[in-house]
């Protein structure tokens, strides 16, 4: 996958498939068998295993990351074979994991704005005010009362 986005050096595709029979062959004598799918979908899976079953903004991040990589993945290998609906496949993969990381920096502002801290009086509500992220600065506050360049 290096060498189809221009990172590794395709003279050495021989060796390392060559390295991949030999492992395959080791695997075969010491257990007098081939790896089953399920020996070797756990060294070829890509993904981060969320801790729960929970979808907090970082794992829909994540899993909008963990989208955009399988997509991408999808895209190059269908490059490959000529598989034109396959590729399409791939690049909806990509979008709907940019729809994610949309959502998840959607989410990470709701929570921002809803993280407000009770004005108090005095310096403390100016305090609070500029936790809001107001538009306009509190009177008396540094950046309400800087003079103007003139013009």
């Amino acid at each position: 996958m290096r060498i189809t986005r221009g990172a590794g050096k395709p003279e050495t595709v021989s060796f390392q498939a060559g390295a991949l029979l030999e492992a395959l062959d080791a695997f075969s004598e010491s257990l007098k068998r081939m790896p089953f799918t399920q020996d070797l979908i756990p060294m070829l899976d890509v993904e981060r295993q969320a801790k729960d079953g929970t979808r907090s903004p970082d794992e829909t991040q994540l899993q909008g990351e963990e989208a955009i990589i399988r997509g991408a993945l999808q895209v190059a290998a269908s490059r490959l074979v000529s598989q034109e609906l396959q590729e399409k496949a791939g690049r909806s993969e990509i979008q709907f994991g940019i729809r994610l990381i949309e959502e998840a920096r959607q989410e990470r502002l709701e929570d921002l704005a809803g993280q407000r801290v009770p004005a108090t009086k005095g310096a403390g509500r100016d305090v609070a005010v500029a936790r809001t992220r107001s538009v306009s600065p509190p009177k008396g506050s540094f950046r309400s009362t800087r003079q103007k360049k003139p013009e």
